[in-house]
């Protein structure tokens, strides 16, 4: 009867990351969306033996329980990397040990910032730039003035270069975050990044699954 209760008590822990919504659910302190494959891959495995799960042994409910937890590491993993390439483009490649992917999307992502910037700059009203405007010994209250003294317009110019970067930015983030996931994916379905079996039980009465990795 005690087997037949934790095994009941196993599948409904590991179905509630599903049944709460991802900001209440704890498992992160970053609160990195995971789309839950590998979890869900397992989960669906064991709810087609809940016929066995009474007749299991303490030892076998603890393997079964190490395997969710497993399979929550490795999502978590695909989640982080996919969410570092899309902060920064390339650091969920250097994450995988993809380091010239890696240092290619950086490149990228900086060499788009760098431009941006720079022709924001040389769109300005010609007041304003260094050539005409000395910013470093001009009164604070000057340099104010010399910009309000233009319109909308004048700027227009510039804040289309600089929403056309942060636009070309967050495709780029965007590129880099899927390939990393699908990187992540193929590493660990390899064998080149592996988990343990961590399963904790927190205070409060809920399950945590912790994450690490080894290569």
């Amino acid at each position: 009867m005690k087997t037949r209760v934790l095994a009941i008590l196993l599948l409904a822990a590991a179905s509630a990351a599903f049944a709460r919504p991802p900001m209440a659910r704890g498992l992160d302190p970053h609160r990195i969306p995971i789309q839950h494959d590998y979890l869900r891959a397992e989960l669906d495995s064991l709810f087609g033996r809940q016929g066995e799960l009474g007749s299991l042994g303490y030892g076998e409910l603890r393997e079964l329980a190490g395997r969710l937890s497993v399979a929550h590491q490795k999502d978590r993993f695909v989640a982080r990397s996919k969410t570092m390439s899309l902060m920064m483009p390339g650091s969920g490649q250097f994450l995988n040990k993809d380091f010239g992917t890696g240092a290619a999307f950086l490149a990228a992502d900086l060499a788009v910032v760098a431009g941006t910037l720079v022709g924001a700059y040389f769109l300005l009203p010609d007041s304003l730039r260094f050539q005409q405007l000395d910013y470093f010994n001009t009164p604070f209250d000057d340099i104010h003035d010399a910009w309000l003294d233009h319109t909308f317009t004048d700027y227009l110019p510039s804040m289309a270069m600089l929403a056309g970067g942060g636009l070309a930015k967050a495709i780029l983030g965007q590129i880099s975050s899927t390939h990393a996931g699908k990187l992540a994916r193929r590493n660990i379905d390899a064998g080149t990044i592996s988990f343990e079996p961590n399963l904790l039980v927190l205070p409060h009465g809920g399950m945590m699954m912790g994450l690490g990795w080894s290569y």
